[in-house]
């Protein structure tokens, strides 16, 4: 078993010239961790859902309806 094992670390070696990896971040909602991880952070992975609330109309005209400034000269 050392034999094999010794003879794949070899050909990589020889065959893989360069490996990388990068981990940009975790989304708990694409996510299935284990109980164990879960268990450890449960307001991340399994969090609360939020309660949206309408905001009220604003009584703002739209910048179209308003009168052009004048620049000073």
């Amino acid at each position: 078993m050392k034999k094999v094992f010794k003879k794949f670390q070899q050909i990589s070696a020889d065959a893989v010239e360069v490996a990388e990896s990068n981990l940009y971040r975790f989304d708990p909602s694409i996510s299935n961790p284990p109980e164990e991880v879960a268990k450890v952070a449960m307001d991340f992975w399994h969090p609360k859902a939020l309660i949206a609330m309408a905001k009220p109309k604003s009584a703002m005209e739209p910048d179209a309806a308003k009168e052009p400034t004048k620049k000073p000269q």
